[in-house]
């Protein structure tokens, strides 16, 4: 992991946003208990899964499509029920909390990202702040203040007066990013976050993630990409699609061996 000064830096974030951005960071570990999750109906994966998401680690989560990787994020953000176990956020069961609540604490970031009308990044973002508020509320000074420094975590500050359909898909997934911030997450869950950038993008993306991380937030994320899990994470989960999963450093879990029994294919990592 890289040292917290040089991850800030990397990230463009003023020494203000830095100490605001760690402060609220504290205290705000992810856990799951002996859990078991899926659909109802269908065949249920991981069970007895357990770990703790410490504030500045980050887990990557990989396996076959139809493993269960996007119903793991939905169980973990309380969108899911879980069929056994617990997840709690802060030492607080996610089974007695509010939507609100949840959305303070832990952000979202999906694959797809629904199509933004015809909004200004900075106002954009700003929505996801105000989205527990009652209807018609006014943003404070403080609303905008969060999305200063959201943007700025994200280093997307210069990009604020843009329209969100004028960015690129590495730079919305960014603002997306910035919005959960917003919100007062302090982890954030990302569904494959660099599926369908370029290059360049995957890199700049997969480095802000870094720098979030080294501010103290806890970051969750699935890919196909082994190299994102060795390179980005402190744990790797990997799910084998038949119900079965391996928890442990990436090094020790993404073994050439283990990939190819899953992909059928042969690795050299």
């Amino acid at each position: 992991m890289n040292p917290p000064g040089i991850a800030a830096k990397a990230a463009g974030a003023p020494p203000g946003t830095v100490a605001a951005l760690r402060a609220r960071a504290e205290a705000s570990a992810l856990e799951v208990r002996e859990l078991e999750f899926g659909i109802p109906g269908l065949p249920s994966f991981g069970a007895g899964l357990s770990f703790t998401l410490q504030p500045g680690s980050a887990l990557a989560l990989l396996g076959p499509n139809g493993a269960g990787k996007t119903t793991l994020l939905r169980t973990i953000l309380g969108l899911v029920p879980s069929m056994a176990g617990k997840v709690s956020l802060g030492g607080r069961d996610l089974a007695a909390m509010t939507r609100p609540e949840i959305a303070a604490r832990v952000g979202y970031v999906p694959q797809n990202l629904s199509a933004a009308p015809h909004f200004r990044v900075d106002e954009w973002v700003l929505l996801g702040r105000l989205a527990p508020l009652p209807m018609f509320a006014r943003p404070r000074a403080s609303d905008w203040k969060a999305v200063s420094e959201a943007l700025a975590a994200v280093g997307m500050s210069a990009l604020r007066a843009r329209f969100v359909e004028e960015l690129s898909g590495g730079e919305q997934r960014l603002v997306a990013t910035a919005r959960a911030l917003a919100q007062g997450a302090n982890t954030l869950v990302l569904d494959e976050p660099a599926a369908g950038l370029d290059y360049g993008h995957e890199i700049r993306l997969l480095a802000r993630l870094d720098a979030m991380r080294a501010l103290g937030f806890g970051i969750v994320f699935s890919t196909h990409d082994p190299r994102h899990a060795l390179e980005h994470a402190d744990v790797v989960l990997l799910l084998d699609g038949s119900g079965g999963a391996r928890l442990g450093a990436p090094a020790e879990v993404l073994t050439d061996a283990a990939l190819a029994a899953i992909y059928g294919v042969a690795t050299d990592l």
